[in-house]
């Protein structure tokens, strides 16, 4: 194991401020219980209370959570990039629909704060292969904007 992510995290600051982040993974508050070969997270603000768990052995967890009214389904795989987490995730919607693959990404600093990417996706990073998949070939390419 890497680095060992166990423990209350509490989102102190995003620069830069990043509308709408307390609604991923982590939310504002959260728990993480980590083993060898589990993390576990529980968002706890804002809620509702969401549980998630990934096994570490890029094995794939599912996780299932109401939104809006929608029964969501995400697939993940998470690995081990040196000292750094990848969690990749695919969510189906009822109707089968899958959204685009991301991968979150999750270090500590020097000063053992979880590192918040500070380029654009907010730690997430699209999937070329997933997209080429789900669209028929489609590819994105950098926006001038």
């Amino acid at each position: 194991m890497a680095v060992d992510f166990s423990g209350r995290w509490v989102l102190v600051s995003a620069t830069p401020v990043r509308q709408g982040y307390e609604q991923f993974w982590l939310g504002t508050e959260a728990t993480i219980n980590q083993t060898p070969s589990t993390l576990s997270v529980r968002r706890l603000t804002p809620l509702p209370q969401r549980d998630a768990r990934f096994a570490l052995d890029g094995d794939e967890s599912q996780n299932e959570y109401d939104v809006n009214g929608q029964r969501l389904i995400r697939k993940s795989r998470a690995t081990w990039n040196s000292n750094t987490l990848l969690i990749s995730t695919d969510t189906a919607l009822p109707d089968g629909q899958t959204y685009l693959s991301n991968i979150l990404r999750w270090s500590l600093d020097a000063d053992g704060m979880l590192a918040i990417p500070g380029g654009p996706g907010l730690g997430f990073a699209w999937n070329d292969e997933g997209i080429a998949k789900h669209t028929g070939g489609m590819k994105l390419t950098k926006s001038a904007l």
